[in-house]
């Protein structure tokens, strides 16, 4: 400074000895010119900073009942459950503080945490190699790793996603919630709990999506073995997901899409995603280990969900006008080809039915083609001609007095049987789309395109 002051030496030239700015320079110069002494100012404490009681208070919930939880649903929960409204930003920098970390923190959060627990040298060194290696995967990068966009969509029904993600969603058990999403305005349109990823779950949420919001347009799900599976031993298309689901689709007029590439339905993932996050740790809460109980809570947990993260629509409405219960449950089903035996009976899973009209037995000759159709409110449905026939088990079937055969065992007795007008009539009035010539053409179409696949 002294030959600054007799200007010895330059302005920049002390700017670069004494590794400060020029205009620091000139300061220090015009105090020391002046007498006067550089004091720093004491730094009062900011008006907003959190009280270190409650920062302790924070703390001790996020590592005690809530640790499983996110930071933003930590949040939430602080706001309904203690009455603490503190911003994410503060309850992060707080929990991070404390070494809580979130257990869907980012895997670079994790490393910038376990930076901090080293020494100043092996940090160095640990970034550098990071550095590096960002710079290096920057560089080399795979054209087959490009995710492709999708298009964007305005109207609500146009497209629904649907998938099934497994998880632990109460303690040391696994379940399957099947989920779809309405893409346009990420409203959650169905959810239903099962062991595995099954048709009874996907056939509920179809249930859900149309008895709550309509017909929609399109579905759009994966290739899991779920939708693509058929043993090679096995022809029974009763036992075929895609087959059987993809039949109620187009009863209804849904189109069904199946796609292996996760980015084309990323709006379902993001979903699962976020009900992984939150769902398990609710459920913890309520002491929920039932899954009947599950399924009858998602029904409130899926409406605040949607109150949550859902969109207004910005475009049109095209979800169409769902048919009455009866023919929604009749759509939604397993349908398995069978032919009649010597006895007027078929065999459905191990046991034999007669198919009746009125309380009355219609005999059909051997090897007639018919349609096994169980019903998705359990109701089982022999399909012949195009007619509706109730089924009723050989062993349930009750004939008053008498019993269903005569002595020898031949033949059933006459009064049991309906008559040819009571049959003609009954024909005209349950006149219904089942054609087994029409779902014998589709599964043969179905299983041709699975053979050529696998």
């Amino acid at each position: 400074m002294a030959g600054l002051e007799s200007k010895d030496i330059g302005i920049a030239a002390a700017s670069v000895e004494l590794g400060v700015s020029e205009r620091q320079v000139y300061k220090l110069r015009k105090a020391r010119l002046s007498g006067a002494k550089h004091e720093a100012r004491a730094r009062k404490a900011p008006s907003n900073k959190t009280d270190g009681a409650l920062e302790s208070r924070v703390a001790e919930l996020y590592g005690g009942r809530y640790r499983r939880f996110s930071y933003a649903h930590f949040r939430e929960r602080l706001l309904a459950d203690e009455g603490i409204s503190i911003s994410l930003r503060t309850l992060a920098r707080i929990l991070m503080r404390h070494g809580l970390l979130s257990p869907y923190a980012q895997k670079k959060t994790v490393k910038e945490r376990k930076k901090t627990l080293r020494s100043a040298s092996e940090a160095a060194n640990h970034a550098a190699d990071e550095q590096d290696l960002r710079i290096d995967d920057s560089v080399i990068f795979d054209a087959k790793d490009i995710h492709n966009r999708y298009r964007h969509i305005d109207s609500k029904g146009w497209l629904i996603q649907l998938d099934a993600r497994q998880d632990y969603y109460v303690s040391g058990e696994k379940w399957t919630l099947h989920l779809a999403i309405d893409v346009a305005t990420g409203t959650f349109v169905g959810a239903y709990f099962d062991k595995e990823e099954t048709l009874w779950g996907y056939q509920n949420v179809l249930h859900q999506i149309i008895e709550g919001y309509g017909i929609p347009k399109c579905i759009l799900t994966d290739n899991r073995t779920v939708f693509e599976y058929l043993s090679k031993g096995s022809k029974e298309e009763a036992k075929n997901t895609l087959i059987q689901f993809k039949y109620s689709c187009i009863s209804l007029g849904i189109r069904l899409q199946t796609t292996s590439v996760a980015t084309y339905k990323a709006v379902i993932e993001r979903g699962n995603g976020t009900f992984g996050r939150r769902l398990p740790q609710e459920l913890g809460l309520l002491g929920v280990s039932d899954m009947a109980e599950a399924n009858e809570y998602l029904v409130g947990f899926v409406k605040g969900m949607n109150s949550r993260f859902a969109r207004p629509c910005l475009g049109k409405n095209v979800f169409r006008k769902a048919p009455d219960e009866r023919t929604l449950d009749n759509c939604i089903g397993t349908i398995a080809r069978r032919r009649f035996d010597k006895a007027s009976c078929v065999k459905y899973l191990g046991r034999f039915y007669l198919a009746t009209a009125a309380g009355k037995i219609a005999a059909f000759s051997e090897r007639t083609p018919c349609l096994v159709i169980k019903t998705f409110d359990g109701r089982l449905m022999i399909s012949v001609d195009s007619v509706a026939y109730e089924a009723v088990s050989v062993d349930d079937y009750d004939s008053s007095s008498e019993k269903q055969c005569n002595p020898e065992g031949e033949a059933f007795l006459p009064n049991h049987r309906i008559s040819s007008l009571e049959l003609a009539k009954y024909r005209d009035a349950h006149i219904t789309g089942w054609s087994y010539r029409s779902f014998e053409r589709y599964v043969d179409g179905e299983m041709a395109k699975i053979e050529s696949k696998y």
